[in-house]
């Protein structure tokens, strides 16, 4: 079989209607399959001499920031230079850390609208984004799901069911949050950018709750000063609009 109709049951339909057990199971078949593609996918990529999209390097990161600061933090909440520049300074340490993490094939938009159920089997889609970059990044992308919104005790349990399987459980706990970070600013760029335009306003709804969960994010990283003081005021409503 070369095509394949898998359905419409992604992770993110079949979410807010299954119980605790249910969901835990879920997101676990989720997770060892994002946990096959981490370890086995780099080597058969190169097998296959697949040509993939450029790498998780500074100059991506930096342009996830620049989304973020330009639809969000300027044109959405009109924050002037001097704010926005000490929100990218803080972003600059994201850089520093996930770029000294060990690469592997990464599906680089893991959310919960692109993982279906289908036969019994899980199944990512939209994966025209796949590169090289840190295991983090995924699991950022499908535990702090926006769309989702998990309670932090079952992103807590998943983080480490997916962690103790690899070969250096803490040092991917420690690296979370900051990949965390990293992905909803990218998030919330992309929802401020999207709401932009009337044909796709639709994803202004997802941004409040990007907003708490990046603040929940920033809660385990003390160093994010600047960046922790605009989000609270966001959730205070003094300048969501």
């Amino acid at each position: 079989t070369i095509f394949e109709d898998l359905g419409d049951q992604s992770l993110q339909v079949l979410a807010p209607n299954a119980s605790r057990d249910e969901l835990i199971a879920l997101y676990k078949a989720a997770l060892d399959e994002t946990l096959r593609l981490h370890e086995k996918g780099a080597s058969a990529a190169l097998k296959k001499n697949l040509n993939l999209v450029p790498a998780f390097r500074p100059k991506l990161y930096r342009w996830e920031h620049d989304l973020f600061a330009e639809h969000l933090l300027k044109r959405r909440w009109k924050l002037t230079s001097t704010e926005i520049h000490a929100v990218n300074r803080e972003l600059g340490l994201l850089t520093r850390r996930l770029t000294k993490t060990k690469s592997v094939l990464v599906h680089r938009d893991l959310q919960s609208s692109n993982i279906l159920l289908h036969g019994g089997h899980i199944f990512f889609i939209d994966f025209q984004g796949m590169r090289m970059g840190p295991a983090v990044y995924d699991l950022a992308s499908l535990l702090c799901d926006p769309y989702v919104q998990l309670p932090l005790e079952l992103q807590q349990t998943l983080l480490t069911y997916y962690a103790e399987q690899t070969s250096d459980p803490e040092k991917i706990k420690d690296l979370f949050w900051y990949a965390a970070v990293q992905r909803l600013a990218q998030a919330l760029g992309a929802f401020a950018r999207l709401s932009e335009n009337p044909d796709t306003r639709y994803f202004e709804p997802y941004i409040k709750p990007a907003i708490s969960m990046m603040l929940r994010a920033l809660n385990f990283l003390p160093d994010f000063v600047a960046l922790r003081r605009l989000i609270t005021n966001q959730t205070e409503g003094r300048l969501l609009q």
